[in-house]
């Protein structure tokens, strides 16, 4: 199957996953929006989570039930949609409540109006809501390249990816992309329309108790289904080989490199997204890193081509840019979340009185917690350093992911928890000394 039509395919696919996760979320919005700190955070971590996780514990259970390209299709749909509903949810809670009837009959009375005049008023003002999510969830749908190779699931990402890392000329590499970039372009530009509208304060709802629970089953199913069972499938596989892992451990140094890169990427791109005051500053980098981690990929590796900054192919520089560019639309937003929850009264008196124990309870704490996100999504990437990465600089994953293509073993199976488990070591040290340091209440006499 050539490119188009495995872009084709994508293309309808996420159009799908992205009407029914968005359904969904419109149904459980009232209900989300009232427990918008806890099951906001859980819908995060859900989304955030490593996609290699499920592609390596579930591929021989996949490939064992999958008989038919339309079993191959159902499996890979369903998860997808389970994956990406946490997302649908974050975004439609925070995107602008719709328009009240009153106010969409007053507008439908006034004269003059074309229908297409009324379909972009109700797009951009009644529906942002909606079309927003559609559009999002639709771009990670379409770009989404972990689980697809390893459940050998056709997709354009897959394809191009293969053809690329196989010794296609970047050049063919880049003619045969610009299907899929117009693609994602045309659903940019309807999210950067779109995102002029949004606002960043909080919405005021009284949802019902039914909403709340249901919003929280769907989220708390998602996490199961996409995180938990994987962990488990993994840690099973994984437990007989720990043993013959302690006599020789292969991948320090690519651990240590993922680590590395992943600070870094962290603290710069915490420290962008949080300086930035203007909203359409947001808006234009949040739309860059929107294009994926593989288009985003190429066209740097086509920048460094150019002769003046040729040198900088040798070095991690064009992977951290890269990253960078991947990870501001996760830090922006989870951004957004923390400010949209934040009671800032409480806040402001917790400054007031010096208690170091609520200001980290109020602010430093969700803080934190926004940095470990972008620490795990920077160190569990795999598209970004297969292209980008210099010889000498591989990360944990690269190795990883070459050694899935000989399928599942229990050696493996310990190598993968062990990278897995390393950056959630480090994230535990440095929360247990932050932990202390805000442990005493200090107040000034």
């Amino acid at each position: 199957m050539n490119l188009f039509d495995s872009t084709l395919i994508s293309l309808g696919r996420a159009l799908l996953i992205a009407s029914l996760a968005t359904g969904i979320a419109l149904y459980l919005r009232r209900g989300l929006a009232a427990q918008r700190s806890r099951l906001l955070w859980l819908a995060a971590v859900t989304f955030l989570i490593p996609g290699m996780l499920a592609g390596y514990s579930f591929s021989s259970l996949v490939r064992s039930w999958i008989t038919s390209p339309w079993r191959a299709e159902a499996a890979y749909m369903s998860f997808i949609l389970l994956r990406l509903l946490p997302l649908a949810l974050i975004a439609i809670t925070l995107a602008p409540a719709p328009l009240s009837r009153e106010a969409i009959h007053c507008f439908r009375l006034l004269p003059g109006k074309s229908r297409w005049q009324r379909l972009l008023w109700r797009m951009k003002a009644g529906d942002t809501g909606l079309f927003l999510t559609v559009a999002l969830v639709f771009l990670f749908a379409f770009q989404e390249f972990d689980i697809a190779t390893s459940w050998g699931v056709c997709s354009w990402t897959v394809s191009l990816f293969d053809a690329h890392v196989g010794g296609l000329d970047l050049s063919h590499s880049l003619r045969l992309a610009s299907f899929p970039l117009a693609v994602e372009i045309g659903a940019l530009g309807v999210l950067l329309w779109l995102l002029q509208n949004v606002r960043m304060d909080t919405q005021e709802s009284s949802p019902a108790a039914g909403g709340n629970a249901a919003a929280g089953i769907v989220i708390g199913v998602c996490f199961v289904v996409t995180t938990l069972l994987p962990l488990v499938a993994l840690l099973r596989l994984a437990w007989p080989g720990f043993h013959a892992l302690q006599e020789s451990f292969s991948l320090s140094r690519e651990i240590a490199n993922s680590l590395a890169l992943a600070v870094v990427v962290t603290l710069i791109v915490f420290s962008i997204a949080a300086g930035l005051r203007s909203r359409l500053a947001r808006a234009a980098l949040a739309i860059l890193g929107l294009l994926g981690s593989f288009l985003i990929a190429l066209l740097i590796l086509a920048a460094i081509q150019l002769p003046w900054i040729r040198t900088l192919s040798s070095t991690p520089l064009p992977l951290i840019a890269g990253l960078c560019f991947q990870l501001l639309p996760l830090a922006i937003g989870l951004l957004v979340i923390v400010r949209s929850g934040t009671l800032r009264e409480a806040l402001h008196a917790a400054r007031l009185g010096g208690s170091r124990a609520l200001l980290w309870r109020l602010q430093s704490a969700p803080l934190f917690a926004i940095g470990l996100l972008l620490f795990g999504t920077a160190y569990g990437d795999f598209v970004m350093n297969a292209v980008l990465a210099p010889p000498q600089f591989t990360g944990a994953f690269n190795r990883i992911f070459n050694l899935m293509h000989y399928g599942q073993s229990v050696v493996l199976s310990a190598m993968v928890t062990v990278t897995l488990l390393a950056p959630l070591a480090v994230a535990s040290l440095v929360f247990c000394l932050l932990r202390f340091t805000f442990k005493n209440d200090v107040r000034p006499h």
